[in-house]
């Protein structure tokens, strides 16, 4: 699909799904400023999802508001809707993503994981400079 310039569109990248402004198309790729955060970046590692123990587990950040990301064109969709405000959207798919850890650590399979991620989930609840956890 072809996007034009200025465009908003949803672009995943890494874990992570954003809704951005188009703002170059450098072919395969394309320059995306972050607008808001539709899904949360997954805690942990990319190369062992899931797990938690004997790897470095990562702590991911989402992508900060108007920040500018060089995303595969085949990651990008049409974005139909109002654009959220970035804060909120980063608060509600914080506590989204936190809540399906809470959900995750009643399986015996993905608990400590879930705790792991649930560990650093917290800490960025207070990095974003959120009130209450």
């Amino acid at each position: 699909m072809e996007f034009e310039i200025g465009s908003f569109v949803l672009a995943s990248y890494k874990t992570g799904t954003y809704i951005g402004k188009l703002i170059e198309n450098r072919g395969a790729k394309a320059v995306v400023e972050v607008h808001g955060v539709a899904i949360h970046p997954e805690q942990g590692n990319l190369h062992h999802p899931g797990q938690s123990e004997g790897i470095f587990f990562h702590q991911r950040r989402a992508l900060a508001y108007r920040e500018k990301a060089l995303m595969p064109v085949m990651d990008l969709h049409e974005f139909v809707g109002d654009v959220p405000d970035y804060r909120i959207s980063l608060e509600n798919t914080l506590l989204q993503e936190r809540q399906r850890m809470a959900v995750l650590m009643n399986d015996e399979r993905s608990r400590a994981w879930a705790m792991r991620a649930e560990e650093e989930l917290s800490q960025l609840h207070i990095d974003y400079g959120f009130r209450n956890s």
